[in-house]
């Protein structure tokens, strides 16, 4: 494999696939929780712009994040089956972009996460999930989020990506159709 992540180098071509083969890149928001309540919070809060959410990001048929653990020790980046994160609720997909890496890159991309995200690092503010998902969107080549999405994202919906179509989660839901014309971008449920 080629070089990942190191100072002023980049991919060989041995780690990129053609322009052809590129893989779509997804972000999944999440309602927190199983029960309803991250629901029902964040349709209190969708009128006020705001919102709870857990994100992840697919690439290659694996979805990838970042949580805490209990003890603060053991993996803090997770993979899970896409959509599907246990301990919240499903609720939409945008796509983010295309990575041009191939899979056995990207999966060196992840090792090296999971070297600089560690569970006792997370806080909730400053080092959550949506802090993750920006970190590798930008290594997989898709724009990441703008300052504002992560600097106080759980309380705040997505104010994200002006290129991409990923507007704030309210928006995602009532201008689809103005915001996937403008940015040629792609918002799937």
């Amino acid at each position: 494999m080629g070089q990942v992540a190191c100072g002023g180098c980049g991919p060989s071509s041995e780690d990129l696939q053609s322009p052809s083969l590129q893989e779509p890149v997804y972000l999944h928001l999440y309602h927190l929780g199983t029960h309803g309540h991250g629901s029902l919070l964040n349709r209190l809060l969708n009128n006020m712009g705001a919102g709870v959410y857990h994100c992840g990001v697919e690439v290659f048929g694996k979805e990838w994040s970042f949580a805490d653990t209990v003890t603060g020790e053991g993996q803090g980046v997770f993979e899970c089956v896409p959509r599907r994160c246990k301990g919240h609720t499903y609720d939409e997909t945008v796509l983010m972009g295309h990575t041009l890496f191939s899979e056995k890159y990207v999966l060196g991309i992840i090792e090296l996460l999971r070297l600089e995200w560690q569970p006792a690092d997370y806080h909730l503010l400053e080092q959550n999930c949506c802090h993750f998902t920006d970190s590798l969107a930008r290594r997989l080549g898709v724009r990441g989020a703008r300052q504002d999405f992560y600097h106080v994202p759980i309380w705040r919906s997505l104010h994200c990506w002006q290129a991409m179509c990923l507007q704030s989660v309210a928006c995602l839901r009532g201008c689809r159709k103005h915001l996937c014309a403008t940015t040629g971008g792609d918002v799937s449920s």
